[in-house]
């Protein structure tokens, strides 16, 4: 998993690079799926360090972090990068299907901008929900091991599903709309 982080990251950066060199704005949507692929694999990096072990269970805060903003963020910026592929098409098709009234409009940077900032705002705000959908909890399992130096007497957390929110009816209707969703748009 880090080759294929740091070959992603470096991928996106030389496109935010190359992009940053193209002038006209229908280039905008892709900087900013670049941006959002970049940022998604920073978020992704305390997934991996979670998964592989590497991580400080003894800190509540760290397992805050996993608990309700990890996932959360990281949906979000993979579907913004999408999104701003979506908006780049529609973009297009307007100003090849109705270019006289396209081309009439504001400032087409400013637009593209403007467009920009709503797809971010819509794919964090349909992902706020699921910062709920797990919990942090006391590992009582493992208070009679031995634990690392330095850490004796402190509690050791973990990260589960929140049981009663999964099985809630209205959370299901969420889910069910954000996946109907999301296979409309992308």
């Amino acid at each position: 998993m880090p080759c294929l982080l740091v070959i992603g990251f470096s991928n996106q950066c030389l496109n935010i690079l190359t992009l940053s060199t193209l002038p006209p704005p229908g280039y905008l949507y892709l900087k900013a799926s670049a941006i959002a692929d970049v940022l998604s694999i920073i978020a992704i990096i305390p997934f991996c360090m979670r998964h592989g072990n590497i991580h400080n269970a003894y800190s509540y805060v760290t397992m805050l972090y996993h608990a309700h903003v990890e996932l959360p963020l990281i949906n979000s910026l993979i579907t913004a990068s999408a999104l701003c592929l979506v908006g780049m098409t529609i973009d297009r098709y307007l100003s090849i299907r109705h270019p006289i009234a396209f081309f009439q409009t504001a400032d087409s940077r400013s637009r593209v901008k403007f467009t920009v900032a709503i797809i971010f705002a819509v794919a964090f705000l349909v992902f706020i929900p699921s910062i709920w959908q797990k919990v942090v909890v006391a590992d009582t399992a493992s208070m009679g091991e031995e634990t690392p130096f330095g850490y004796e007497n402190r509690t050791m957390w973990r990260v589960q599903r929140n049981s009663d929110l999964n099985h809630s009816t209205s959370f299901k209707v969420y889910l069910m709309f954000r996946e109907v969703s999301a296979d409309a748009c992308c």
